[in-house]
């Protein structure tokens, strides 16, 4: 009787110690948990900014390719110019490149190692977002720079909130624009394939069309079809990988923003680092829709 009640005894010491540890161990884990995030929030922004620089190339190589089928399809002899540059795209390359540096203030905050007291830098940092947020023609961004600046306005604040609220914005910014996008793209494409069925045959050259026609198909009208689906099926993998990279952000982004949510809520930090992995894998699948190599 006395051996079994030893034996509870060590049990029940082992378990407290062991839920001891645990608690100490708790705001170092939680520590970790906010500086992952914030390395995979700069890979998203990295993605993100890529993705923005990438759209311009996409939607000039679609206006080149459309007038040129227009042209051979005689639908249209004359060609449109189209701008280099989107302003709106570059400012928001612009925030991508400070929201890099408030996270970069965000993580010296929250290192268990670090002894910074001051919340200047990651307010100065936010104060430069939430100012670039002012010149955008977007109310929501206005609204959230009104929100934000009522936080690091304040002498003490809490920065894990700001950071909620900037990551969640991300989300929103990029839901808007990708879905933009897409609609250029769909339109695009549909308008693509329409040129490129309207080209009259007596425009190919068979004897050419045998060098690009990969298919065994023998005939020159044959040979012309095939080539035109080629033409409408290269351009499709193309978007496609552009659109699968862009899913694959919008999927980090929803991690990201949960992550942050539950981080806010002290929720269980294993399920957080298995969120924070999700979102790295979700990125690391990106290819930013380049056209594979010969």
């Amino acid at each position: 009787m006395k051996r079994i009640k030893s034996l509870i005894i060590a049990a029940a010491a082992i378990v407290g110690i062991s839920a001891l540890n645990s608690c100490n161990n708790a705001p170092y884990q939680k520590t970790n948990a906010k500086n992952r995030m914030a390395s995979v929030t700069i890979q998203a922004l990295n993605n993100m900014s890529e993705i923005y620089s990438q759209i311009e190339d996409v939607a000039i190589t679609n206006e080149f390719d459309n007038a040129l089928a227009n042209v051979l399809s005689h639908q249209d002899a004359n060609y449109n110019p189209v701008v280099a540059t989107n302003e709106d795209l570059r400012q928001k390359i612009e925030i991508f490149n400070l929201y890099r540096i408030a996270i970069h203030e965000y993580t010296k905050l929250t290192s268990a190692e670090s002894t910074l007291k001051s919340l200047s830098p990651f307010s100065n940092a936010c104060g430069n977002i939430t100012a670039k947020f002012k010149s955008a023609q977007d109310s929501t961004l206005h609204e959230k720079a009104t929100v934000i600046n009522s936080y690091i306005t304040s002498q003490r604040y809490n920065t894990d909130k700001v950071m909620n609220i900037l990551i969640n914005l991300l989300d929103d910014i990029w839901q808007k624009d990708s879905k933009n996008w897409n609609n250029m793209l769909n339109e695009s494409f549909a308008n693509y394939q329409l040129a490129i069925n309207n080209i009259p045959e007596e425009s190919f050259n068979e004897e050419k069309l045998t060098k690009y026609v990969y298919q065994p198909y023998d005939g020159k009208t044959a040979l012309v079809e095939a080539y035109k689906l080629n033409l409408i099926k290269e351009r499709y993998d193309y978007i496609r990988g552009f659109v699968n990279s862009q899913d694959n952000i919008t999927t980090a982004l929803k991690y990201l923003g949960e992550i942050s949510n539950a981080l806010l809520k002290a929720r269980d930090i294993e399920e957080i680092d298995n969120d924070i992995s999700k979102a790295e894998a979700a990125l690391q699948s990106c290819n930013f829709g380049q056209k594979e190599q010969e």
